[in-house]
């Protein structure tokens, strides 16, 4: 395609009943032309958190790293196909971060996942500690509606907003974002540290320090039980 045209084309790269499109296209983003290359679907991490995203179709399974501020395609194959999630815990992250500079083929909280979801099947069961109820991926691209949220619970006091939207850099309405977000950010704009108390969505009293200018994701609705 010809680079200093702006606008996207689609491209069918497989027919059939489930039709499978790639979108591609330059746009001028902040006086800089940016090309894209993308997926119909694709799962995108607004969290702070890293998420583990696990593909269940019969007796088979698949298991995907999902890193935070990162997005995953969503094959129109996966339609059939049930999906869990999973927030990686701080100990597994901080292990992910010191083996950074180590050479691999999969991230070591994939391959603990893997043998998992390999001891579940054995016991025929659908899932496993601190993952989200399994649901049918067609719930998330077809039945929720653009711009409308629900939300998968992740285990006590953690929750996942689920939001779907048109993709915010192809604009096209086949350009589907299936958004991960957290309750609430909560960001220290104050020049020194704050500790701030409240209970949770499990209505526990939690206590959290902000480092100044500091971020974080809080799994509470509502702040008005602040202590």
């Amino acid at each position: 395609m010809d680079l200093n045209r702006l606008g996207y084309q689609a491209h069918v790269i497989r027919g059939g009943q489930k039709p499978e499109k790639i979108f591609y296209g330059c746009k001028l983003i902040d006086c800089k032309k940016v090309f894209t290359l993308r997926s119909q679907y694709q799962l995108v991490n607004f969290t702070g958190f890293d998420y583990l995203i696990y593909f269940r179709y019969k007796n088979s399974c698949l298991v995907k790293h999902l890193e935070s501020g990162d997005s995953l395609a969503v094959s129109q194959r996966y339609d059939d196909f049930k999906v869990q999630i999973k927030m990686i815990a701080n100990d597994e992250q901080q292990q992910h971060q010191k083996d950074a500079n180590v050479e691999r083929s999969k991230y070591p909280e994939e391959l603990r996942a893997q043998q998992e979801l390999i001891d579940d099947m054995r016991n025929q069961k659908y899932g496993f500690k601190n993952w989200s109820s399994l649901i049918p991926l067609s719930v998330l691209k077809n039945k929720l509606r653009l711009e409308d949220s629900s939300y998968l619970t992740n285990g006590p006091s953690l929750y996942t907003f689920i939001r779907k939207t048109r993709s915010d850099i192809i604009a096209n309405e086949e350009v589907i974002d299936i958004n991960f977000m957290p309750p609430m950010i909560v960001k220290n704009c104050l020049p020194f540290a704050i500790k701030l108390k409240f209970y949770d969505s499990s209505d526990v009293l939690q206590e959290i320090v902000f480092k100044k200018e500091e971020e974080k994701n809080l799994f509470c609705f509502s702040m008005a039980k602040s202590a």
